[in-house]
């Protein structure tokens, strides 16, 4: 799938990726690559991580090790 993301409309097309990988078995799997791949920060990534590593607030603090179950 080849999309172009131009900053200006960033959010819409995020927006129409996330509903077309809800929505489409088809078109998911390229549409969620393409989200993954233009990631703002990390923190989306580190919200995959099992719940018990780090607390859900506005300050990001490991609790635990990272293993490499993890």
């Amino acid at each position: 799938m080849y999309v172009r993301i131009k900053p200006s409309n960033r959010a819409t097309t995020q927006l129409a990726l996330a509903r077309l990988a809800r929505t489409c078995k088809t078109l998911s799997e390229p549409a969620l690559d393409v989200l993954w791949t233009f990631q703002g920060t990390v923190f989306n990534v580190l919200k995959c991580l099992p719940r018990d590593l780090w607390p859900y607030n506005w300050t990001l603090r490991i609790r635990r090790p990272i293993l490499r179950r993890d």
